[in-house]
């Protein structure tokens, strides 16, 4: 992808070119730019005036002389008309050589006011006429107003007709009417203008014969209109015949005419365009060989000799990009900083060009200044263009190329999210049809694929190999930049390939790769990066399939060695293709165990590290990709603990590197950490540091909330594996502040965002506002914007927008979270909750949060009694892989009962025997209970189970290897008894992993042994998806709230089974409350809109209807309502003030997502982060008829009382009701009673019970 200069060629029908030595002395310039060969006045200037003394019309204060006035008025007013078309000359003069704007203003004035005192039929109006189009264009090419090429156009046409009758009139005017349609679709891109401008330079031709001196002049004008309309268009023709009427216009001029130098300048542009659209070396030789020929032949004052440098600077450095010589490129950059310096005033095209030229030099040196040049130039160029001005897009081009550079050099979001922009921009206002379109449309493609792998959303990348497969369709067959374009495109491919795992991607990516590599020849400079890129994915192909693709890794390492060897010493890609080429030797290594490829690799990779300065993004990538090198060695080798050395230097430097990338950071510090536990036994703390450093930054607040959670995937293990490294070290506050701090991260950053700042608005309250409003605007801009209305549509963003809008919004809440955190007081502002204050949410009960990770599996119990106590349970009977088994072997259980569905049956061994093939979880369930030896067992696995339900082995064994081992250091006494009423302590369960989804508050043994008992006759069990909520929901209201409850009832959803139930529900609620403690929306009037506008007005709500768990969009999860999804995303936004109650009857309303167990990604979290203080819902799809029992005993428990605070109400509420329904039904139906849980805190669930009402009886 490279960027162009502006290729403005000169087209002058006034012949203003002179030779150096007629240079000497500058002449009037009006009349014979305008109408050369014809009678001329005198040429004597006038004495230069300032722009003060350009004089005023006279038509209003005196009276032109009337025919038939005396000789001696008439001479009066023709000697004041030639006054002014003199000033009008000295002033355009004094312009082409200053630029001085207000010259050319009042240049126009004079010459109107000439035109105004002449009469109407004098023989000078139509001078006077042709020098006023003169003025226009000159106008017109310095501010680029369209009025000004229209008014002179205008005149052009009025001076053609009056000499419709005189033939031999008719050519000059036809070519300098020509001449302006030319400028004109330059300008606005419009076809009919080049195609009008053809016929009047044909017909202009065929008016005069060849022998005549005008025949050359008109034939240049013809074959500049052909070269330019063939840039729009494209086509072949053009080109052919623009190069051939070129040549013959040259041939016919003799080589002392003035006009010559611009001749040639023009024919090295076509040239140039040739080059471009065939590749032909010759081309681009000969076009910067007519380039110098014109520069020698105008001195440096002369007004066109800016614009012959630039067009030879863009010359020399399409010769560059092709052969790569950097004699070329400083010559470009020379002749552009040469035209820059002598133009009179700032041009765009000139600022594009060497900004173009500076780009290039920085993609071979790779030196920060002329990347830095390069966009002050293009910002300059931007900064002068009109906005409608037909080069637009190639300033736009320019600028977006440069800032890509940039990205690439410091990985600065905000770089690439301009260059995106700049580039749309681009690709907006350039037709389809022209020649530049596929190039812009291929750069932006590159461009969204680049921030793609930056933040990693599946719509860049999507919309950038649309994009690149638009621009190979629209590139010709044979066309030299076919392998930029199909690069592109295979780019893209290998991208996603990367990120997704799409193996059609990949084969489609190297079809595109070696086409790309077999229509480059070898001296392109462009060969060794197209090796370089069909290295990359034959090398993925390998690692992906194996030996059976051993040909690919063969072929990946020849090709990288290829192109080592066709770059040359000092480019800025060597690094990259060193580093490409070690991770292949390496691979070669792993595959057939050479010592000389492992050896090669590192000193390739070593190499690569060397030549890439510090601070720059792609030294991790090049550090990681050493390390690994080394590690491979380490595994193999007999020198261990020297490889092992170097790789842990090598992957400490990355994860401390800056300028790295968090993801290839955060990889380092986790390669880093394994080195040191497999070298030492003992885990690296600091590098486990460095890792949950690294978290936030990989699950940026800037991204929308659908990927974060896609994010969140990435750090998969990173945060178990750190804790459980904390708690082999015994250093427990670490590891469950580590937990904390990596478990729910997307829902901690929406609490964040939510933070009361009170104390902040006492000291700062301007800065306090400020914060609030954008983590206002920044929640808001997390979530994609749903369809809405067409009301809705009118103010909605673009894509483009919204993402640019959302990182400049991170960008600024994350500045502003600093500038609080300077102030006194405010060191700790919304950092990580520490060990003193996450104990605050254990008083009034324990939290056990249960670590699974691979290495081990262990409790960390949080008390506050009254001191915080830390206390660490190992549970070396439970593994991350039983945990998963037991995981699977439910789901499967769940599903072959329909429970899902909504009616659930008993489940006994209905079991696929894969799921059984564990031996852990199998001797787990099939092992006697603990004092029970007369329990035996045998028969195939299934069978063998015998009269207890596999249910039943899972939740024994969560009793006897994980709960009852917590419950031991608590302490906690069983009561059998207790179960109904408040006796019992409360504990808060968080698991991670698999334990996420595990029923721990079922776990038990439920024999008629002795050993029979259960979680729930030791404690009332609550759950929470991290600590934080339930400290978030503590900030005490600063006014009453609201009481009552709305009740909302969908028994018949559309395309869903009947609920029958739900009626039953709504009546037991009915029976409850005092109707004015109630609202409720039922059927029909259950929409998404009327449960959104209420919820807010009552602190409790009950949903009886279905519930729905999105795993690919958690926040698209939601409740069926009458006309639709009442989504999560849209309660989450809420943020509701008084919520304090939300009891979610519906199905799998705490299901979560088996992606990402640590998020708590279900409804009954999605409610807490609401505001709901506590929620009651359900791990999986409930029977109908259970429902209505459960609520009511929960509504009748929390009703019941004198109206005093209780703060264990709700969870209790549950505990007592679950229990009832468990003693109506039989042993085995644990399906019915289990899926119901409470999430959240056991605070401020109190209701304040009307006078008057009291509630039934429990």
């Amino acid at each position: 992808m490279t960027g162009k200069g502006n290729k403005h060629l000169h087209i002058d029908d006034k012949e203003t070119i002179v030779t150096q030595s007629q240079a000497e002395q500058p002449t009037s310039t009006i009349e014979t730019h305008v109408q050369p060969g014809t009678d001329t006045t005198d040429n004597k200037t006038t004495e230069e005036k300032s722009a003060g003394d350009a004089p005023q019309s006279s038509s209003s204060s005196e009276a032109l002389p009337a025919p038939g006035d005396n000789n001696d008025a008439v001479e009066a007013w023709l000697d004041k008309a030639m006054r002014c078309e003199a000033m009008a000359q000295s002033l355009c003069a004094r312009f082409e050589q200053t630029g001085h704007l207000p010259d050319i203003d009042n240049a126009i004035l004079a010459l109107r006011e000439a035109l105004d005192i002449i009469p109407a039929q004098h023989e000078y109006v139509s001078k006077f006429l042709s020098n006023l189009a003169y003025l226009y264009e000159v106008r017109f090419d310095r501010s680029g107003i369209l009025e000004d090429i229209d008014q002179s156009i205008a005149i052009r046409e009025q001076l053609l007709a009056e000499v419709a009758s005189d033939v031999s009139k008719q050519p000059d005017r036809l070519i300098s009417l020509a001449v302006l349609l030319c400028s004109r679709f330059q300008h606005s891109g419009e076809l009919a203008d080049i195609d009008k401008a053809i016929l009047l330079e044909r017909e202009a031709i065929s008016l005069v014969p060849e022998s005549d001196a005008s025949y050359f002049r008109y034939m240049s004008h013809l074959g500049m209109a052909l070269s330019i309309r063939f840039e729009r268009k494209g086509q072949r023709v053009d080109l052919d015949e623009s190069i051939a009427v070129q040549e013959r216009t040259i041939s016919l001029a003799p080589n002392d005419y003035p006009g010559k130098p611009n001749y040639y300048n023009n024919f090295g542009g076509t040239l140039l365009r040739r080059f471009e659209y065939l590749g032909n070396l010759a081309d681009i030789d000969r076009a910067i060989s007519m380039g110098q020929r014109a520069v020698s032949l105008v001195s440096d004052g002369h007004p066109v000799k800016p614009e012959y440098l630039n067009n030879l600077s863009g010359s020399c450095a399409a010769r560059f990009e092709r052969l790569g010589n950097l004699s070329d490129l400083e010559q470009s950059i020379k002749a552009a900083e040469n035209a820059i310096s002598l133009a009179p005033y700032p041009s765009a095209g000139l600022y594009s060009t060497l900004g173009a030229a500076y780009s290039s030099r920085f993609r071979r040196l790779g030196e920060p200044v002329d990347l830095d040049k390069a966009i002050e130039c293009n910002k300059v160029s931007m900064s002068l263009a009109p906005e409608d001005h037909a080069a637009k897009p190639v300033y736009l081009n320019n600028l977006s190329i440069s800032l890509r550079n940039s990205f690439l050099h410091l990985g600065q979001l905000t770089d690439i999210d301009a260059a995106i922009l700049q580039e749309q921009q681009a690709v907006g206002i350039t037709p389809p049809d022209h020649n530049d379109y596929p190039q812009y449309v291929g750069n932006l493609a590159t461009m969204l694929s680049l921030r793609f792998l930056q933040l990693g959303e599946s719509k860049d990348i999507d919309e950038a190999i649309a994009l690149a497969e638009r621009a190979v369709n629209a590139t010709p067959k044979g066309h030299p930049a076919m392998p930029d374009r199909l690069i592109t495109l295979a780019n893209c491919f290998t991208r996603r390939y990367e990120r997704f795992g799409t193996n059609a991607g990949l084969d489609d990516a190297i079809l595109a790769y070696r086409e790309a590599v077999d229509l480059t020849a070898d001296d392109d400079r462009m060969k060794p990066g197209r090796l370089n890129n069909l290295g990359g994915p034959l090398l993925r192909r390998f690692e992906h399939f194996g030996s059976p693709r051993e040909a690919d890794l063969e072929l990946a390492i020849s090709v990288l060695q290829k192109a080592t060897a066709l770059t040359q010493e000092g480019h800025a890609e060597m690094p990259l293709i060193l580093g490409n080429l070690g991770m292949a030797l390496r691979d070669r290594y792993e595959h057939r165990g050479r010592v000389e490829d492992i050896q090669e690799s590192i000193a390739k990779l070593e190499q690569a590290v060397s030549l890439t300065p510090d601070g720059l993004s792609a030294k991790s990538r090049y550090l990681n990709n050493l390390g690994d090198s080394f590690a491979a060695h380490f595994a193999r080798s007999d020198n261990r603990t020297g490889s092992a050395d170097k790789a842990i230097e090598a992957f400490q430097t990355s994860a401390k590197s800056v300028g790295g990338s968090p993801s290839l950071r955060l990889y380092a510090a986790r390669e880093w950490a394994k080195i040191c536990l497999k070298r030492d036994g003992v885990p690296s703390l600091e590098a486990h540091t460095i890792v949950m450093s690294l978290v936030p930054r990989v699950v940026w607040l800037g991204s929308g909330i659908s990927q974060r959670y896609e994010d969140v995937m990435s750090i998969s293990g990173a945060v178990n594996e750190a804790a459980a490294a904390a708690i082999q070290l015994q250093d427990y506050t670490s590891a469950l502040e580590w937990l904390e701090q990596g478990r729910a991260i997307v829902w901690g950053q929406m609490i964040h965002l939510r933070t009361p700042v009170d104390d902040l608005e006492a000291t700062e309250p301007t800065l306090a506002k400020q914060l609030r409003d954008v983590s206002h605007q920044l929640e808001r801009a997390g979530y994609p914007q749903s369809s809405g209305s067409v009301a809705d549509t009118t103010d909605r963003l673009s894509v483009q927008q919204e993402v640019d809008l959302q990182h400049k919004l991170a960008a600024r809440w994350e500045s502003l979270i600093e500038t609080v955190r300077s102030l006194p007081g405010f060191e700790n502002f919304l950092r990580p909750r520490t060990i003193a204050e996450l104990s605050l949410a254990a008083q009034d009960g324990a939290i056990v949060v249960v670590n699974m990770h691979r290495s081990r599996c262990d409790a960390l119990i949080l008390r506050r009694a009254p001191d915080v106590q830390l206390q660490h349970v190992a549970l070396p009977r439970m593994s991350y892989q039983l945990g998963q088994d037991m995981r699977s072997l439910m789901h499967q259980m769940l599903s072959s009962s329909n429970v899902r569905q909504g009616e659930s049956k008993p489940v006994r061994s209905q079991v696929s025997d894969e799921l059984l093939l564990s031996p852990e979880l199998w001797s787990k369930v099939t092992e006697p209970a603990v004092g029970d030896e007369s329990e035996q067992e045998r028969g195939s696995r299934i069978a063998s189970v015998g009269n207890m339900s596999v249910f039943e082995r899972v939740l024994k064994i969560l009793w006897l290897d994980l709960v009852k081992p917590i419950i031991d250091v608590l302490g906690h006494e069983r009561k059998p008894d207790g179960a109904l009423g408040e006796t019992l302590p409360h504990v808060t369960w968080c698991g991670t992993g698999p334990m996420a989804f595990l029923p721990l508050h079922a776990a038990g043994i439920y024999d008629e042994s002795d050993q029979a008992q259960k979680v729930f006759e030791y404690v009332v069990s609550s759950y929470t998806p991290s600590i934080t909520p339930l400290l978030a929901v503590r900030s005490p209201t600063k006014q009453p709230l609201p009481k009552g409850i709305l009740a909302i009832s969908q028994s018949h959803t559309p395309s869903k089974p009947a609920l029958p139930g739900a009626i039953e529900e709504l009546d037991a609620i009915k029976k409850l409350f005092d109707s004015s403690d109630a609202s409720y929306l039922q059927e029909e009037s259950a929409t998404v809109a009327s449960v959104i506008n209420t919820m807010d007005e009552r602190p409790w709500i009950h949903l009886a209807c279905h519930g729905v768990q999105r795993a690919d969009d958690p926040t698209k999860s939601g409740f069926c309502l009458e006309d639709g999804m009442l989504e999560l995303s849209a309660i989450m936004e809420k943020s509701l003030q008084h919520a304090e109650l939300a009891f979610l009857s519906a199905c799998q309303t705490a299901t979560g997502d088996e992606k990402r167990p640590d998020e708590g990604i279900h409804l009954a979290a999605g409610m807490l982060l609401a505001g709901y203080h506590s929620v009651l819902g359900t791990m999986w799809s409930i029977k109908d008829r259970d429902a209505p029992v459960v609520a009511g005993e929960v509504y009748r428990y929390l009703l019941q009382g004198d109206g005093e605070r209780n703060s264990r109400r709700a969870a209790y509420a549950l505990h007592r009701a679950v229990a009832r329904l468990r003693a109506t039904l039989q042993k085995n139906e644990f399906v019915r009673w289990v899926p119901f849980i409470h999430v959240g805190s056991a605070y401020s669930l109190h209701y304040n019970v009307p006078a008057g009402v009291t509630p039934p009886s429990p």
